[in-house]
């Protein structure tokens, strides 16, 4: 919506993720002078394209591609420290892929770690 001062204001909420590739939010402008009494009547106009480019925030939550939940894996009881079991995979539909694994709960004993950045989760060394 454009204003009598000029100033453009948004009427609902734009999500993000559901723009067009290029992320942008694009409109023309046009304005008048259809006052009355103008030099002999006339009415002049002008137009201005406007390219409103939308950066994204952190609305939307991360979730778990691996399937089937929970996972299950099995390794070996002599297994050396820093085995591989399995590597947990995640998504975030926001463009700030800035994921981070934890262990919560931790029923092991302290027998596995997760790697924070890659999700790799390894026997844990001795």
């Amino acid at each position: 919506t454009v204003e009598p001062n000029g100033a453009v204001r948004v009427k609902k909420k734009w999500d993000y993720e559901e723009l067009g590739r290029e992320k942008t939010i694009d409109f023309w402008v046009i304005i008048t002078n259809s006052g009355s009494g103008g030099w002999r009547g006339l009415q002049y106009t002008d137009n201005q394209r406007v390219i409103i480019k939308v950066k994204d925030i952190n609305d939307e939550p991360p979730y778990f591609i691996n399937r089937p939940l929970p996972m299950q894996a099995v390794v070996k009881l002599n297994a050396p420290p820093n085995t591989p079991v399995f590597t947990l995979q995640a998504k975030d539909p926001d463009t700030d892929h800035n994921l981070h694994y934890f262990l919560v709960r931790d029923r092991t004993g302290g027998r596995f770690e997760v790697d924070e950045r890659s999700g790799v989760v390894r026997t844990r060394g001795t």
